[in-house]
């Protein structure tokens, strides 16, 4: 699905649509250069599941915002720092937005069966695309 999004507010039906397809939450690899809307996205998510206000976890790696609400940024560790830092023991349960997420971290949630799927960002025109399935 390719969905376009000039402003903040208008990830509401995303986020709405994830929410009611996706119970128990997921997993969600977030793609896309700085300042695609990455972060907005998952802020805009936050607030459509009452969890509040989230910021960027760049420094931090890894923020919760709910028991059931974690977002992470691996824009500098990788996925080398992510697993070094045990963060994939919080995977599987909940809803889990990574950011800067890598081959290897793909291919652990394969081997590992742990659901998960793609939501690509980009910037064009001052207007922002979602592509997500």
């Amino acid at each position: 699905m390719v969905y376009k999004a000039p402003l903040p507010e208008d990830y509401d039906p995303i986020c709405r649509d994830l929410l009611s397809r996706f119970k128990d939450g997921a997993v969600v690899l977030l793609e896309g250069a700085l300042g695609s809307g990455k972060t907005a996205f998952v802020k805009r998510f936050a607030l459509c599941l009452g969890a509040g206000e989230a910021i960027s976890p760049t420094f931090g790696i890894m923020h919760e915002y709910a028991p059931n609400f974690r977002h992470f940024d691996l824009y500098r560790v990788g996925s080398k720092g992510f697993f070094e830092r045990g963060l994939h023991e919080f995977l599987g349960d909940g809803w889990a937005f990574i950011e800067w997420a890598d081959a290897p971290l793909a291919r652990f949630l394969q081997e590992e069966e742990i659901e998960f799927f793609t939501i690509a960002f980009k910037l064009e025109d001052n207007c922002r695309t979602l592509i997500y399935e």
